[in-house]
């Protein structure tokens, strides 16, 4: 925790946690045993311990207005712990402090800081005193601690010393290491008020109470806390009332309310680093009230406790994830308010991507919509600060008209957490070169994981090309002005020639476009985002170019490819028996595993075999063979036969 707005998250977070435990308790307080009214404050202190996390919300969507706050605060602060563009986060719950204060935030930061030293040092103090004023006490008599002694081997605890102080009501435990049971000096105590406090001592409730002493010290500043703290100090009597009450029998029973009853106008006695059995006289009115209802629940009730526990502690403590997608005012940004501005800067950093393909679709989506907050949404938070201005002055973000589709291609890891790809984009520009009314725009980008998201960074100049495009076009021809860039290129000295081997990619996204019509034209866009989408389709292309060697006996009327698809590179194989066609151009298959196709050889012909494969992947997760075993006939004679891998190698040549 480094600034005021972490721990603002923290408390706010614990906060609406007390408040529910608090309204779980009060309807299940005759339902359920002590055990669970005090195990339930167990996900409070797992809520104080554990950071939390800004991009998820605990029951109630809070981190985005409380986003929006830090950024209209540290607008006209020069903040040295937080910055206006930075989200709120914590990687810890105790407060680190390492420059000097330069704005009222840090000011406010660093007094909930020294709070925190001046409650702990309360706290040491009050026990030190304590420990100082029991080392001068009287011991208790060599009868009264006989007496202690014998009540812990009754009952199987562990006993402890004993000694007299004057000025006390009860009895009661201090000290972890080693524990004193402190008794008063004047008057007699009876057997079951030692009984409460040894099976205090076997419990440790001592450190229990140093933990929520140092939790309470962290948010000192919160109400909440203090009460929820009172509470726990009083559930913690209350259960160990329970255990003295599973112990005793009728009579008894009675006679330890009575106990109780006595201590009911008593002054609230409860020390840090200590037990105490008189907690206040109007908690001592409850706890009797509990003894006169008390019954040994079944063991199957502890079970039912555990569970509602457990289940209290998935929104609790992990909370959701919080998606505001709808908050980004699709219909402009001119009229918006300056609350409006801020709340949707502050969504942009909140609202990070999760998947690759959601980084991809919201950064197209910005450039295709000119929206500003989208391509922000989808970049690095580090360039927010000097994006802000362009984003709210409402800047054109491309000098180009998007037609309103759009291909992912060439995705592929550069490393851990880091991917590179092209965007395809169909513009709007008249190409008098090829007299087509439709572009090409290639923008190459980086993509990486940071401050829980995927951000898109272009990482290359754009390049427009001058030809008409589908979505998933793939040009055989090495001299079409429109060939997008490779994954890999790959070189094999073969023995008709040279083998080059160009593969590619593309894929669609879930949330892109649905088509209506072909013929018409007509298209429906989903303009919406959705920063957790995920691939639909892909295609894998392999474009493979042979170049025959002058001094090999060149063709003379025709050249006949035939593929065959294999699981893997090593499969037995075997092809087809079937007519090799010289008789023109034809293309034949044999289902999905075998392909055919024979080219007539012309006049100019300059000893190049050109051939793809496209293979469709409808759904990202399916398996389908990409080795493809291939045959090259020469006038109706095999000339060559070889395999090329799914990764592009050429692992066999005959």
């Amino acid at each position: 925790m480094t600034n005021i707005w972490g721990f603002l998250l923290q408390s706010t977070s614990v906060s609406l946690v007390i408040l529910l435990l608090l309204l779980v308790k009060r309807i299940f307080v005759d339902k359920l045993s002590a055990r669970f009214q005090y195990l339930i404050w167990s996900i409070l202190a797992l809520r104080i311990l554990i950071p939390t996390n800004i991009m998820k919300t605990t029951l109630i969507p809070f981190s985005l207005t409380l986003e929006t706050l830090k950024s209209i605060t540290e607008k006209g602060l020069s903040s040295v712990y937080s910055s206006r563009f930075e989200p709120i986060s914590l990687s810890s719950v105790f407060p680190v402090i390492k420059e000097k204060p330069e704005s009222i935030t840090d000011i406010l930061f660093c007094i909930y800081a020294s709070g925190i030293v001046l409650y702990s040092l309360y706290y040491l103090f009050s026990y030190l005193r304590l420990r100082i004023l029991l080392f001068r006490a009287e011991k208790a008599s060599s009868e009264e601690q006989e007496m202690i002694d014998t009540i812990a081997k009754i009952y199987g605890l562990k006993s402890c010393k004993a000694v007299y102080i004057d000025g006390i009501s009860s009895a009661f435990v201090c000290g972890i290491i080693r524990p004193l049971l402190v008794l008063p000096a004047d008057k007699e105590t009876d057997e079951k008020i030692i009984l409460h406090e040894l099976l205090h001592l076997k419990y440790k409730d001592a450190l229990q109470n140093v933990l929520w002493c140092l939790l309470r010290a962290l948010h000192w500043c919160n109400p909440l806390v203090h009460v929820a703290a009172h509470r726990i100090g009083n559930d913690m009597e209350s259960l160990c009332d329970t255990r003295v009450l599973e112990r005793l029998e009728g009579e008894e029973r009675r006679e330890y309310g009575k106990i109780l009853l006595d201590m009911a106008n008593t002054k609230y006695a409860r020390a840090p680093f200590t037990s105490s059995i008189s907690n206040g006289g109007k908690q001592i009115s409850k706890r009797i009230e509990a003894i006169v209802r008390f019954k040994k629940f079944p063991k199957g009730m502890m079970i039912a406790a555990i569970c509602i526990t457990v289940f209290l502690c998935f929104p609790t403590l992990l909370g959701t994830r919080a998606i505001y997608t709808e908050d980004y005012y699709p219909g402009g940004y001119a009229d918006l308010s300056a609350w409006e501005e801020e709340r949707t800067l502050a969504l942009v950093r909140l609202n990070r991507c999760t998947t690759i393909a959601g980084a991809l679709d919201t950064y197209a989506k910005g450039l295709m919509y000119q929206n500003g907050y989208y391509i922000a949404t989808a970049s690095p938070i580090s360039s927010h600060e000097e994006m802000s201005a362009d984003i709210q002055n409402s800047v054109e973000w491309s000098d180009v008209s998007f037609r309103g589709s759009y291909t992912v291609a060439n995705l592929y890891e550069t490393e851990k957490d880091h991917y590179s790809a092209l965007l395809l984009f169909d513009i709007q520009a008249f190409n008098e070169e090829t007299n087509t009314p439709y572009s090409v725009l290639l923008i190459p980008v980086f993509l990486q994981y940071e401050n829980g998201g995927f951000s898109v960074t272009e990482n290359g100049e754009r390049v427009q090309y001058p030809y008409g495009m589908t979505s998933f076009y793939l040009s055989q021809e090495t001299d079409d002005p429109f060939s997008y860039p490779y994954i890999s290129r790959k070189e094999y000295k073969t023995k008709l020639g040279t083998l080059i081997i160009e593969q590619r990619d593309s894929y669609t996204i879930k949330n892109t476009v649905q088509r209506h019509s072909i013929m018409t034209e007509l298209y429906s866009y989903n303009t919406s985002l959705n920063t957790s989408a995920e691939f639909q389709n892909k295609w894998d292309n392999t474009l493979w170019i042979y170049k025959v060697d002058n001094d090999i006996e060149q063709p003379t009327e025709n050249i006949t490819i035939v593929r065959k698809y294999l699981n893997s590179p090593t499969e037995k194989y075997q092809f087809h028996e079937q007519s090799i066609y010289t008789d023109g151009y034809r293309s034949w298959s044999i289902g999905y595993e075998e392909q055919g196709k024979n080219d007539p050889i012309g006049q100019n012909w300059e000893g190049y075999i050109k051939d793809q494969e496209s293979i469709y992947f409808e759904d990202i997760g399916d398996s389908f063979a990409t080795n493809t075993a291939v045959r090259i006939y020469f006038d109706g004679e095999l000339a060559e036969e070889f395999i090329i891998t799914e990764d592009g190698n050429v692992t066999q040549i005959k």
